[in-house]
């Protein structure tokens, strides 16, 4: 009888750990062009906040582009080149512009204390033929970016952040004419899994950036 409670706790050390390493897995990097992972969120909004670029002070986009400057957080963004400073105040620019009117926004990711954790925002997904394509995405269209800085990750803040996105573009009258999406590359299964247990409906596979990726809309 011993042998046997000893053998069943053994089971359940083994399964908390494997466990671990899954919730672990599940909110590891970026993204858009090369994929991340968005785990089972852990935080409540009112520890964290986003932060628009055009508001951000001068120490605060010095923050950011350090931390944009990290290949492991810029590498699988648009063209994977540096966010230094230069660029992220070339971006501010668009920060100011209606999100619904033309599809961009850019977030700072600030926690409670004050610390940029990482990057949100969307920028225009157009349909290859401006109408819509053959998964039914139209012309006025978003697509989310995110990055989370390395020492924050595995933290659940992917999911967060998306949330608090999607509490901004609410706040606009017309948000209802814009739909949002996530793209997720196929390869990177941990995140695919994440973002489907977030509610995320998968519509369907497009290459893009390279290589083929899983696409899935946000409810707004």
């Amino acid at each position: 009888m011993d042998f046997i409670f000893i053998f069943l706790g053994l089971l359940f050390i083994i399964f908390i750990n494997i466990m671990a390493i899954i919730l672990q897995c599940s909110d590891k990097n970026t993204t858009e062009g090369g994929g991340a992972a968005a785990s089972r969120s852990r935080n409540t909004q009112s520890d964290y906040k986003i932060k628009p670029f055009y508001k951000l002070t001068e120490d605060e986009i010095l923050k950011m582009s350090i931390i944009g400057s990290k290949p492991s957080n810029y590498s699988a963004l648009g063209k994977g080149k540096p966010w230094d400073e230069e660029f992220i105040r070339k971006i501010i620019v668009y920060g100011k512009e209606d999100i619904i009117k033309t599809g961009y926004s850019h977030f700072a990711i600030v926690d409670k204390n004050g610390e940029i954790c990482g990057f949100i925002g969307t920028h225009p997904f157009t349909a290859p033929n401006g109408k819509t394509d053959s998964l039914g995405i139209v012309s006025k269209a978003a697509q989310i970016s995110v990055f989370i800085d390395d020492k924050f990750r595995g933290k659940g803040l992917v999911r967060t952040a998306v949330d608090l996105l999607v509490n901004e573009i609410r706040k606009h009258k017309n948000h209802k004419g814009m739909e949002l999406y996530v793209l997720n590359a196929v390869d990177n299964a941990p995140a695919v899994a994440a973002f489907s247990n977030m509610g995320m409906k998968k519509i369907g596979i497009r290459f893009i950036y390279g290589k083929n990726h899983v696409i899935f809309k946000v409810d707004i």
